[in-house]
């Protein structure tokens, strides 16, 4: 498989994982699971899992393992490939902050700097075997 080829799985998956995390986070928002009102815990949660954006999330869940499972499939070494999936928790930083409003940190940049730093670093061919 061509470098190019695995980077658009990689992306793919990492969309579909994040796709998936966001559906869930707004889905679970939408519901009030863990929210104290006077419904049934058990009755939040069957709503959550009936809910579209749910199932929706559920999707991509399945759709990213695929593409995942069609990766490694393809001889890819996972030693390559998975610190590449570690990009999702960028996107995930940025996409809740601007879509769920959550807090957009001094702590959290840094560390999202420090994810790209590190999966670039594990990803690169430092001369010798690749």
């Amino acid at each position: 498989m061509t470098k190019l080829k695995m980077m658009l799985f990689v992306l793919g998956t990492s969309a579909c994982g994040v796709a998936a995390q966001i559906l869930l986070k707004a889905a679970i928002n939408s519901v009030q699971v863990g929210v104290s009102s006077g419904a049934p815990f058990a009755k939040k949660v069957l709503t959550l899992i009936l809910s579209a954006q749910f199932l929706l999330a559920m999707l991509f869940v399945g759709l990213a393992g695929v593409l995942w499972v069609i990766l490694l499939a393809q001889g890819t070494q996972i030693s390559s490939a998975f610190p590449l999936l570690s990009f999702s928790s960028v996107f995930v930083v940025f996409i809740a902050h601007f879509r769920l409003g959550e807090p957009l940190t001094i702590p959290k940049v840094v560390g999202t700097l420090l994810i790209i730093l590190g999966a670039i670093l594990l990803t690169c061919e430092w001369g010798g075997a690749s």
